[in-house]
């Protein structure tokens, strides 16, 4: 489910989060399903714009791998 899917995210973004010097703990990730697309949320510190591109690959990576289907996948990232 959903769950499974953020851990997997979760998991997928620590060692980049970690060559940036951020703590996989400071960033939540907040997976929801709107009608048959998925929104996924990710917050933390401010990240450079490359960093968050490469998270955004790493979680439509996740997605792809998750045995869910989505129509259109979102993933926005919001510095705190």
């Amino acid at each position: 489910g959903l769950e499974a899917l953020r851990e997997d995210i979760l998991a997928r973004l620590g060692r980049l989060l970690a060559s940036a010097g951020v703590s996989p703990a400071d960033v939540t990730v907040d997976v929801e399903r709107r009608g048959a697309d998925l929104h996924v949320a990710l917050e933390g510190p401010q990240l450079p714009r490359p960093t968050r591109a490469a998270l955004a690959v790493r979680v439509l990576d996740a997605v792809h791998s998750a045995d869910t289907t989505a129509g259109q996948v979102d993933v926005g990232y919001h510095a705190r």
